[in-house]
C-alpha cells in the first residue's frame, strides 16, 4: 500500500501542474483578447 500512495502523490501533484499551466495558458489567451479588443475599439474611435 505505501508504494501505491507514493504513485497517487506524483499523479496528483502532474494533474496540479497540468491544471496550472492550462488556467495560466488560458488567462494569456483571455490577456490577448482583452488587449486586441482595446486596441480595436480604440482604432474605432
Amino acid at each position: 500500500m505505501k508504494g501505491r500512495k507514493g504513485i497517487v502523490g506524483i499523479e496528483a501533484a502532474i494533474v496540479l501542474i497540468a491544471f496550472v499551466i492550462v488556467a495560466a495558458a488560458l488567462a494569456f489567451v483571455a490577456l490577448n483578447m482583452g488587449l486586441f479588443t482595446t486596441q480595436k475599439s480604440k482604432e474605432v474611435m
